[in-house]
């Protein structure tokens, strides 16, 4: 008796489909291709706004994240920024936020949204000082920092730059250990 011709193909097709739901399924972040940059040399990529895609660079970034995202910010008031970051908290990847501690009187401000989605949200301390960063440390990779304040108006009306760096592992290693210090001098919010 003779097998049908059908079952290898049959079999392959199953394969294939079995390999490619469960790809997705190991990589749950959602899908966004890094805008074009106004330039890039040697792992530097520069942004501008308005209509330059510096928000749409950083939230690719924050969706590119696949462990840890620190964030310093003199203010975050945007759904469009906000958003992004409780989703990549939500697939597992360690969020923490530095706001200046003006931002928990700002009336925009999305520090509480940040806080109740289970981020740890921390205020620097009273230094004296405003805390006026606009910085994301990226998987311990890649830093995104410039002008470009974590707010819609910086998108789409000021004149702002977005700088990110890929792979300056000396200047990774000094921005983090920045953010360690002024996380040790903040009060956590949560």
């Amino acid at each position: 008796m003779t097998k049908p011709r059908f079952v290898l193909p049959a079999c392959c097709l199953l394969f294939g489909l079995l390999l490619a739901t469960t790809s997705v399924a190991r990589d749950p972040r959602p899908r966004s291709t890094l805008p074009t940059p106004a330039a890039v040399e040697d792992g530097v990529a520069v942004y501008f706004s308005p209509n330059g895609n510096a928000l749409g660079a950083l939230r690719h970034m924050i969706n590119s994240a696949r462990k840890s995202i620190d964030v310093q910010a003199f203010v975050l008031s945007t759904n469009r920024i906000s958003k992004p970051l409780i989703d990549a908290h939500r697939r597992g990847v360690k969020v923490r936020v530095i706001f200046d501690s003006d931002a928990k009187r700002g009336k925009y401000s999305k520090h509480q949204d940040l806080r109740d989605a289970g981020i740890a949200v921390y205020f620097d301390g009273p230094s004296g000082a405003r805390a006026h960063n606009k910085v994301m440390l990226i998987d311990s990779r890649a830093i995104v920092t410039g002008s470009f304040n974590f707010t819609l108006q910086a998108d789409e009306e000021n004149v702002e730059n977005l700088v990110i760096l890929d792979n300056k592992m000396k200047l990774v290693q000094a921005y983090q250990k920045q953010f360690e210090t002024r996380l040790k001098a903040s009060a956590s919010a949560n």
